[in-house]
């Protein structure tokens, strides 16, 4: 059973995750969060964690989370937190094994990826839209989608999601029994995998690879690739990849004809299904037990088990739906180019404002200008007058002290001849009062 890594969204403001995983208090922690938390777009982000979160362990409930979200996110049609709820909707109804619903989300999140220009993200949704062609068995549609993301995050130089998408492309491959490309891109996928997010990545990686070994009958590698892979999926308690690991593990006992560890795997793989409501892994594990009993020569439990996996597998994906999920990558790609129109068409609109803006800006900036320039003329001229009128002043004044000088130089002057006039009449007055007196003496 191939191990397909499935991409969740990398946004959550209130509690930042790098890991599609999270452990049971996280869970919790997010759990208590929405109880308390008042604000509905806070309730969004939440949801959107959960919903991730609970993707792979829980399915069900992960389902429930996202019916609460979608008819809280009517009362925010435009907010950028959509596509990731679109995104994380389609993560769990895809290990639901509601593939036409979750192909539906995954296109609705790309095209709001796509106008938000959240290059990475949308690669993400191609991923995801990969791995549901991988669920119907359309192997070169996947690869397609899968080389697409791969070339965005190579781009990005995203090594963690390099890794998933490495991955995801061996799957594929190995689908197609072309093992040694499908080993080739397992491993590219395990050397990312043991520095960037080791766990989950490592799970997968190691797991397929087992797969690769038990399909060439190297039953000893493709075991101890399979415990190694086991240990990571319990301590992150990893439902679905417990599921696949325990039934890889089931068909390689198969293999070596030990019959009780092969049931002993199968029995567990299949409780875990139906603990969780797996109903398409529940469906394989059917077609693992045919083989098993056909294996010892039970063929009438062989042929009952047979008839449950295709009664199982039918009831979840028909030709019906296949053409159905053609349909909605048709519907993408129309709504794409109606999304992309009405984005020209709104850049356009923009423009058009902007221009009219620039040209306002442009005549009341000359209007200023005439304005200022006629400002500065009257400042100019009012000093230049100013200037005159006081130089004339000054001249007035030089003139006025000239004039005053003058008036002084003449009073002195006059003062002068007073003070002589005064003088000669003193001596007049003497000189002729001594001969007065001599005439009066005779």
């Amino acid at each position: 059973m191939k191990r397909i890594f499935q991409l969740a969204a990398f946004l959550i403001l209130l509690y930042p995750l790098n890991n599609a995983l999270l452990g049971q208090e996280a869970i919790d922690s997010l759990e208590s969060a929405l109880l308390i938390v008042e604000d509905d777009q806070e309730k969004l982000e939440i949801y959107e964690g959960l919903i991730r979160g609970l993707a792979q362990q829980n399915p069900v409930k992960a389902v429930q989370y996202a019916e609460d979200a979608l008819e809280l996110v009517q009362e925010f049609p435009d907010s950028v937190l959509l596509p990731d709820l679109h995104n994380a909707v389609g993560i769990a109804h895809y290990y639901k094994g509601n593939l036409l619903i979750s192909i539906e989300y995954f296109l609705k999140a790309r095209v709001g990826y796509e106008l938000l220009g959240r290059d990475d993200k949308a690669a993400n949704t191609l991923n995801n839209i990969g791995v549901t062609y991988e669920e119907i068995e359309n192997y070169e549609k996947s690869k397609e989608f899968y080389f697409e993301s791969l070339k965005v995050h190579k781009r990005l130089n995203n090594l963690e999601i390099q890794t998933a998408v490495y991955n995801n492309i061996g799957s594929t491959f190995e689908a197609l029994d072309q093992l040694d490309s499908a080993e080739y891109y397992y491993n590219k996928s395990l050397e990312l995998a043991k520095d960037n997010n080791p766990d989950e990545n490592m799970a997968n990686a190691l797991g397929n690879l087992g797969n690769v070994h038990y399909k060439r009958e190297e039953y000893t590698k493709a075991l101890d690739y399979q415990r190694r892979a086991l240990s990571y999926d319990l301590k992150n308690n990893n439902i679905i990849g417990l599921v696949e690991t325990y039934s890889s593990m089931g068909l390689i006992y198969l293999g070596m004809n030990n019959y009780n560890r092969a049931y002993e795997s199968f029995n567990k793989a299949l409780s875990i299904c139906k603990e969780h409501d797996l109903k398409s892994r529940e469906a394989e594990l059917y077609e693992n037990f045919s083989d098993y009993y056909e294996k010892l020569g039970d063929f009438q439990n062989a042929y009952i088990f047979y008839l449950k996996h295709t009664q199982l597998k039918d009831s979840i994906f028909t030709l019906e739906m296949r053409k159905q999920i053609e349909d909605l990558q048709l519907s993408y790609q129309a709504n794409r180019r109606e999304q992309e129109i009405a984005l020209l068409n709104e850049r356009n609109n923009l423009k058009d404002t902007q221009l009219q803006l620039q040209t306002t800006k442009t005549r009341l900036l000359l209007v200023f200008t005439i304005f200022t320039v006629f400002v500065l003329g009257l400042l100019i001229l009012n000093v230049r007058v100013k200037g005159k009128a006081n130089a004339l002043l000054q001249k007035q004044n030089e003139k006025i002290q000239q004039q005053n000088q003058e008036l002084e130089d003449r009073s002195l002057k006059l003062e002068e001849l007073s003070h002589e006039k005064d003088n000669f009449i003193n001596v007049v007055a003497h000189d002729l009062k001594s001969p007065l007196n001599n005439i009066t003496g005779l």
